[in-house]
């Protein structure tokens, strides 16, 4: 054996050594910080159930399995779940995730939407200035919606789409300035659903600092920190029935919705249908004008089209 041959072969085996090091203490690294993140949840009120997490995928990537996960807010607001779920980086991409899960469940607002799919696909990435952006994607191929404003029975979605951007925000720009009233957004959000005669969009973002439980004392400091949701594109399709508009809600003091707004219709009757199946009766009959905007007000606990008034409206939380 040569010494150039020698010199060759040791530093290879010092390279392996070297990047076995590395890979492995950076999936203990990403195992260690997973089990922090799950307990940073529970924490905070969610309940969250899991199975053992494994590590695998070297020497190329890094694998995070976890066989099962079930997520959900105390008040079952929110719930997730999925079979089989792997985390997959690696060494040279720590700040870059992909997710993949099967039978995966998604519902928000007790079932208002709910969603499941065969296999789900998504995206992390977190930038350097913290920003941190998520898409999600189903796979088409076995993606149902189950529950949806309208929806009479569980549809095949032939798209799901949803895209998360997480801003970090100074406490300059979450308290705002004084030619804003509102504070910088902490998540722009865009979500796209379609049946095969159903769609479903909203695009917006929610201002003001992270709400981190949902309980009074949170939501209070939200609101009072220039908490703001606001849409600036809501698209609903049913049929032939179509509704188009953007607005902006916040809470009053009672925990109740305020804010406006601002809808177009292509059918007269297109609100008075919404309603309708809905099952939300009024006191005298919704008639809407043709691709002209209209305007649904929230306020003091009452919602109104263009002045008339249509349903009460709970807090969206409850004092114990």
């Amino acid at each position: 054996m040569t010494s150039k041959f020698k010199t060759t072969f040791f530093a290879a085996i010092a390279l392996c050594i070297v990047y076995s090091a590395v890979w492995f203490t950076f999936a203990f690294a990403a195992e260690d910080t997973l089990a922090k993140q799950i307990k940073h949840l529970k924490t905070n009120g969610m309940k969250v159930s899991y199975g053992k997490i494994k590590i695998a995928g070297f020497p190329y990537r890094i694998v995070l399995h976890v066989k099962d996960m079930h997520i959900s807010t105390p008040k079952k607001g929110l719930i997730a779940s999925g079979e089989n779920i792997k985390l997959i980086s690696h060494i040279w991409t720590p700040r870059h995730w992909i997710f993949e899960a099967d039978n995966t469940y998604l519902s928000l607002g007790r079932n208002i939407f709910s969603v499941t799919d065969t296999l789900t696909r998504a995206s992390y990435k977190k930038r350097e200035n913290g920003q941190a952006i998520i898409v999600m994607e189903g796979s088409g191929k076995q993606t149902n919606l189950r529950h949806a404003p309208l929806l009479q029975k569980q549809a095949p979605l032939k798209a799901l789409q949803i895209f998360l951007r997480l801003n970090k925000l100074t406490e300059s720009q979450i308290a705002g300035s004084s030619d804003n009233l509102y504070a910088d957004a902490l998540l722009d959000f865009k979500i796209v659903m379609k049946t095969e005669n159903n769609a479903f969009e909203f695009e917006g973002d929610i201002a003001g600092p992270d709400l981190a439980r949902y309980d009074q004392a949170s939501l209070a400091k939200w609101r009072d920190k220039g908490g703001l949701i606001n849409l600036t594109r809501l698209n609903t399709q049913i049929g032939e029935y179509h509704l188009s508009g953007e607005g902006s809600f916040t809470l009053d003091d009672q925990f109740k919705l305020l804010g406006s707004l601002s809808f177009k219709a292509n059918k007269p009757d297109s609100a008075a249908y919404v309603l309708d199946q809905l099952d939300i009766k009024t006191e005298h009959p919704i008639t809407v004008p043709n691709n002209k905007p209209f305007s649904i007000m929230v306020q003091s606990g009452v919602m109104t089209i263009d002045g008339t008034p249509i349903m009460r409206l709970s807090p969206v939380i409850i004092a114990k």
